[in-house]
């Protein structure tokens, strides 16, 4: 095994230092969780040095990569997990390495806990591939059997085993650690390759179909796309932004589990200067505060692929906290393309909202108010303009217009002056939980601060994984590096 020398800046602080990474414990992921985005000062002496690892170079890792998404059965018995979507596990003397990432890490350093509680250095892996899985055999690194051969016979001891980018990784894989570094919430997903249990595919499209197929096995690109969307999605319900722009928002946000659409006279949706109707309850304004701890919670998600469904999605929520919920859509609502338009840069709130739509719904809000959709409502001559049943008309991609209650046309909408605001015309204010989580995620796309960055992904080298050596092959091969 090779080894590298690392340039290291030390720091001698007067507190703690931030980690780029992820603990995992021989099979049960623990985040390394963070506050908030904003930097706290520190005050730091430093100096150069060097530090040595063990390295393996890329050719030793091809031999035992393979494709972390292949077959519908291998992708269902994946867990994926917000907090950890580079996955280092130890069970029965093998380290393996999952990379649910469309990105090739270049010099990760893996590194652990011993049972003294000390740091120990695995070493530094030149290329983990992305969307891979990597096989190695324990006995090839010296620190990790040191490290057990100083445990007692009856002492239980799980490793804790973290991957960090180092000084000498790529820039695109330090930014890839820094943004997922920020992520505290824990969205655990399995990929369904069955109809999940109360879960109707087929709401609209039965024709006497009884058999609830609706839906599709998930392939090596849908769970790709699956599995990007809902990282990022994750990546800006976490950003201090989005929260700023939840607190912050110049109008109310509301939800009501009565049937609006049938019975006007229940719905709860702002008008279009973002404030009730005094008739409507004050039960069904929610707190703003409220509304971000809701969405970052921890979930499980069984996630569906959809197929001619009769709509585009489909999600509900259960367990006493909101914990568990499933969510459908069809495959095209992954694409790329329609989501972020040709240059993948620029959101296209039509067809995002539907992740958004469904994710809310497993959050526990219905379509009466404005957090599943946004309802602003339609204004014609200064009225509500009503269809041909009579019932007032509203509409998505509509913006709120709250100037009446902040000085008039032309101010900006209050409080516009908080960092990273999204509020910059009383006239255009982003209307629900689709308008605000669509404006920031814009302006994180536009900042490069989400995990995927849709438009460099075709920079990616395409490895071929097909992992052929056996580990012990492999300890021998990585011994006589």
């Amino acid at each position: 095994m090779r080894k590298l020398f690392i340039p290291l800046l030390l720091f001698s602080a007067l507190e703690a230092n931030e980690k780029n990474g992820f603990f995992i414990e021989a099979g049960f992921e623990t985040g390394l969780l963070e506050g908030t985005q904003t930097q706290e000062k520190r005050h730091t002496t430093t100096k150069n040095t060097y530090a040595t690892y063990n390295y393996l170079p890329t050719d030793t890792i091809l031999k035992r990569a393979a494709n972390l998404f292949t077959d519908a059965k291998s992708i269902s018995q994946l867990n994926f997990s917000s907090l950890s979507p580079v996955k280092v596990l130890y069970i029965g003397g093998q380290l393996t390495i999952e990379n649910f990432l469309p990105y090739n890490l270049n010099n990760v350093k893996l590194s652990f806990t011993d049972a003294q509680g000390n740091a120990i250095d695995l070493g530094v892996i030149e290329t983990i591939p992305k969307h891979s899985k990597i096989v190695l055999p324990g006995e090839a690194f010296d620190s990790l059997k040191e490290a057990f051969d100083k445990i007692g016979p009856y002492t239980f001891f799980l490793p804790k085993i973290e991957a960090t980018s180092t000084s000498v990784s790529d820039t695109n894989t330090q930014r890839v650690f820094e943004t997922l570094n920020k992520i505290k919430t824990n969205l655990i997903m399995k990929y369904s390759n069955e109809n999940p249990s109360n879960f109707n595919t087929c709401p609209y499209n039965n024709n006497g179909n009884t058999k609830n197929d609706c839906w599709q096995n998930f392939t090596p690109q849908t769970a790709e796309e699956f599995t990007n969307l809902m990282l990022n999605m994750i990546a800006v319900l976490d950003s201090q932004s989005w929260g700023d722009a939840i607190l912050n928002a110049p109008f109310e946000f509301t939800n009501s589990s009565t049937d609006c659409d049938n019975d006007p006279s229940k719905c709860v949706n702002p008008g279009v200067n973002g404030r009730v109707d005094t008739k409507v309850d004050q039960q069904y304004i929610l707190n703003k505060q409220g509304i971000i701890n809701n969405f970052r919670k921890k979930i499980e998600i069984d996630a569906v692929v959809l197929k001619n469904s009769g709509v585009v999605g489909l999600a509900n929520g259960y367990g006493n906290d909101g914990e568990y919920g499933t969510l459908g859509v069809e495959a095209y609502a992954l694409e790329p393309q329609k989501l972020f338009s040709d240059n993948l840069k620029t959101i296209n709130l039509e067809d995002l909202r539907t992740i958004l739509h469904e994710f809310s719904h497993t959050k526990g809000y219905g379509h009466n108010g404005n957090m599943t959709y946004q309802r602003v409502p339609v204004m014609k001559d200064g009225q509500v303009e009503k269809d041909n049943s009579g019932k007032p008309k509203d509409s998505d991609g509509l913006p709120y217009n709250v100037c009446s209650l902040y000085g008039g046309q032309g101010q900006s909408a209050f409080p516009s002056n908080y960092p990273n605001s999204i509020y910059h015309n009383c006239a255009d204010v982003p209307a629900g939980f689709l308008g605000v989580t669509a404006a920031v995620w814009q302006q994180l796309i536009n900042q490069n601060a989400l995990p995927i960055n849709y438009a460099n992904l075709g920079s990616q080298t395409n490895y071929n994984l097909n992992a052929s050596l056996n580990t012990q092959d492999l300890a021998n091969s990585m011994l006589n590096t």
